[in-house]
C-alpha cells in the first residue's frame, strides 16, 4: 500500500501468505514525490489475541520499525540522507481539502489498490504521535512501560527514565548524577572542573581534593 501513498505517512501490518510471519510497514511521503516504505518482519507471526507494542520512527534520514522494543528494520529513507521532512497535503495539491485538515485514520487501511477498507480486528490500547523521532532506548522504555501497565511512578533521584522520566528506571552511569526525581537523563560530571561520580546511581557529583583529578 505504501507505493500508493502520495502525502503523509502510514503504519500498517499484514500476515504473510504462509502464515509464519507478520509484516509491519512504515510508509512516508518525501519531498519531490518520493515514497519510502520500511518493512519489519516479525517471526513467528504475532499470535491472534496477543497485545504487542509497535513503534515506527523517522528522523529525517532513517526509517525504523520496532516490535516490543526490539528493532526489526532500519534503513536510509533516500539515497543521500538527510531526506527532509514528511510531505503533507498543501493548498497547491489538486485534492487538497480546504474545509478541513488532513484526516488521521486509526484502525483501518483504505486500500485503493483493492477498493476496500481493511479494518483492524482488535483493540488499540494506546496511540501516540510524537513531535520528534524517539531514540532506540526511548522506544524500548516505552515498550516496557506498556508491558508493565504504563506505570506512572516517577524515577527516584540517582536514576533516570528515558521515557518521560517514568518507570522502568535506569541508574545514572558512572561519571554522572541526578538529584531530582522524574528525570529523563542524568547530568554528566564535568571532569575539567574536577567533578566526578565513581559509581552508578549517584545523586550528585563529588569534587576532587586539591591536586587530584578524576580518572
Amino acid at each position: 500500500e505504501g507505493q500508493l501513498l502520495t502525502r503523509g505517512w502510514s503504519v500498517s501490518y499484514e500476515h504473510d501468505s504462509d502464515g509464519d510471519a507478520t509484516l509491519i510497514s512504515l510508509s512516508i511521503a518525501l519531498p519531490g514525490g518520493g515514497v519510502h516504505t520500511e518493512v519489519g518482519v516479525e517471526r513467528p507471526m504475532v499470535p491472534f489475541g496477543a497485545m504487542v507494542h509497535i513503534a515506527a520512527t523517522y528522523d529525517g534520514s532513517h526509517a525504523s520499525v520496532y516490535v516490543d522494543g526490539v528493532l526489526l528494520s532500519s534503513s536510509p529513507a533516500c539515497p543521500s540522507p538527510p531526506c527532509g521532512g514528511i510531505t503533507y497535503p498543501s493548498p497547491s495539491d489538486a485534492f487538497y481539502l480546504s474545509d478541513r485538515a488532513a484526516p488521521l485514520t486509526l484502525g483501518v487501511l483504505q486500500n485503493s489498490r483493492r477498493g476496500t477498507e481493511e479494518k483492524h480486528e482488535g483493540t488499540l490500547r494506546m496511540v501516540r504521535v510524537m513531535r520528534e523521532a524517539m531514540a532506540e532506548d526511548e522506544v524500548y522504555a516505552a515498550s516496557q512501560r506498556f508491558e508493565h501497565d504504563l506505570s506512572s511512578d516517577p524515577c527516584p533521584p540517582g536514576t533516570y527514565g528515558p521515557y518521560e522520566g517514568r518507570a522502568p528506571c535506569l541508574p545514572c552511569p558512572r561519571g554522572s548524577s541526578q538529584f531530582h526525581q522524574g528525570s529523563q537523563s542524568c547530568v554528566v560530571c564535568d571532569a575539567a572542573l574536577g567533578l566526578f561520580a565513581d559509581g552508578e546511581g549517584s545523586l550528585e557529583c563529588g569534587t576532587c581534593p586539591p591536586g587530584e583529578a578524576p580518572v
